[in-house]
């Protein structure tokens, strides 16, 4: 096992690479409230992508009343998987500053134990129906899972990359050609996004030219696999939320994102997540097709 140093040093190289893009994706995402409401379009492009797209990377359900909100809009994938990227990330970066690497928490005794809150949670919630999560719960369980998933295998490759004295210069090397493609990749991909999707001004001016009377005071954004997933919450009935209620009837006219403008007229209602008076107007505008539809109360 500690012989091949070919095999160690491509391992290595992974980690860098995985570091890297997981630390790329990370600031995506927590950006991505900001990012999405820009009308520069690389800044949109790349907000769009973590909402059109980032769901793929953790098969996330990016449901609303399952996902944290900053700057009145979600964040691209759910309480649980936010956390689990962000535990993927630390460790990762871990094992580059704990030394020795070896005892307990080196052990796959120690990733177990990390890993295990995230099964318990999961199974008792979505398989056996015994309970509902909560999201603080769920970042935690996923923030401890990412965390034991990865310092563990980290640990022992960076572990045996030293003991086989693997060329660390010449992978650093290799490493930063990978970042740079990678880079030219999302910078190209998220301008492609930006101009073909329709950002946040541009929704507007689309919803105005239709509806020229209609009153809005802010806007939020509806993720393309919500649409897709919300039917399969067997806890929505729970929530007494005009919006969740807006998702069941769009899934019908396409699953694309939706730009959603209302007047943020708020009651403080325990079981509701968007929190809209129940005699709101909202309005949805399709991020690809521009088309808009009205809902009320």
């Amino acid at each position: 096992m500690e012989s091949n140093k070919e095999l160690w040093s491509v391992l290595y190289l992974g980690v860098l690479v995985y570091g890297f893009t997981i630390l790329i994706v990370d600031l995506a995402f927590l950006s991505a409230p900001f990012t999405v409401n820009s009308d520069n379009p690389l800044l949109f492009g790349i907000g769009v992508l973590s909402y059109n797209y980032g769901h793929i990377l953790n098969n996330c359900h990016q449901l609303p009343e399952r996902s944290i909100f900053i700057n009145n809009i979600q964040l691209p994938m759910c309480a649980r998987c936010i956390g689990t990227n962000l535990g993927c990330l630390i460790g990762l970066l871990a094992p580059f500053y704990i030394r020795p690497r070896k005892g307990f928490i080196f052990s796959i005794w120690f990733a177990g134990i990390l890993m295990t809150p995230l099964v318990v949670d999961g199974v008792s919630q979505t398989i056996l129906h015994l309970r509902e999560s909560n999201n603080t719960l769920r970042f935690f369980t996923g923030l401890s899972f990412g965390i034991g998933m990865v310092f563990y295998a980290t640990g022992k490759i960076i572990h045996y990359a030293g003991r086989n004295k693997v060329d660390y210069r010449r992978l650093n090397g290799t490493s930063k050609i990978v970042y740079g493609f990678f880079m030219v990749v999302v910078l190209i991909g998220s301008l492609a996004a930006g101009f073909f999707y329709t950002s946040n001004s541009q929704a507007l001016m689309a919803l105005t030219a239709e509806h020229p009377n209609a009153v809005v005071s802010g806007a939020g954004y509806i993720p393309p696999n919500a649409l897709r997933s919300i039917i399969h919450d067997p806890y929505i009935d729970r929530y007494d939320d005009s919006v969740l209620r807006d998702m069941m009837l769009l899934r019908g006219y396409g699953r694309n994102g939706y730009w959603l403008f209302t007047v943020f007229d708020f009651e403080d209602v325990n079981n509701r997540i968007f929190k809209y008076k129940d005699d709101s107007v909202r309005y949805y505008v399709d991020v690809s097709t521009r088309e808009v539809y009205v809902f009320r109360g």
